[in-house]
């Protein structure tokens, strides 16, 4: 009578335990879910913004250290062509 009563007691124990452990794992999944469309989020970021970024700092750059006209007329020119590269990935993206 004993182990019966000690049998149904690991089987509960054991129940309880797989249903902690799911429950445990199925949060940490999510969890994951979250961190990897966190970190996808960074790098699409990073892959799109941040040239367009530093570009414009770069122009600002030489706005305010060249003088001379024709210099300035290039670096204009040059804005005109790489801007519109560096936006249309951004116009184009899907995710």
């Amino acid at each position: 009578m004993d182990r019966l009563a000690n049998d149904k007691a690991d089987k509960a124990l054991s129940d309880q335990f797989r249903e902690v452990t799911e429950k445990d794992i199925k949060r940490l999944t999510e969890e994951f879910v979250f961190c990897a469309n966190l970190s996808r989020n960074c790098a699409n970021y990073l892959e799109k913004y941040i040239p367009l970024s530093v570009q414009r700092q770069i122009t600002e750059i030489f706005d305010y250290v060249f003088t001379d006209r024709q210099i300035k007329w290039r670096v204009n020119w040059f804005n005109e062509v790489k801007i519109p590269m560096l936006t249309a990935a951004l116009l184009t993206d899907s995710g």
